[in-house]
């Protein structure tokens, strides 16, 4: 959740395939990973209390949330294989 709330939609492009690997519940995933995008948004009001309260600059308070996102994708192309996810039901097994 964490990083779904500082890297908003570039992380949820990578998450939505979750749901594939919950064949009976891939739904409810999916419905669970939406609403923990909508919840992500809520970083905003803490950027905007960094602001007004610290006086953080604007352009550091971005680029800081830059960095993170940027962090987040290195992790995600390090951790996660580049090849398709193929779903139980579409493998088949030659005895």
């Amino acid at each position: 959740f964490c990083f779904i709330a500082m890297g908003g939609p570039g992380v949820l492009s990578s998450t939505v395939h979750l749901a594939n690997l919950f064949l009976d519940t891939r739904y409810m995933v999916m419905s669970t990973l939406t609403g923990m995008i909508t919840a992500s948004f809520s970083i905003f009001p803490i950027f905007d209390y960094l602001w007004v309260e610290y006086g953080i600059g604007f352009r550091t308070i971005f680029a800081s949330y830059g960095c993170i996102i940027l962090l987040s994708a290195l992790g995600s192309y390090v951790l996660w294989p580049d090849i398709p996810f193929q779903p139980e039901e579409l493998l088949t097994i030659d005895l």
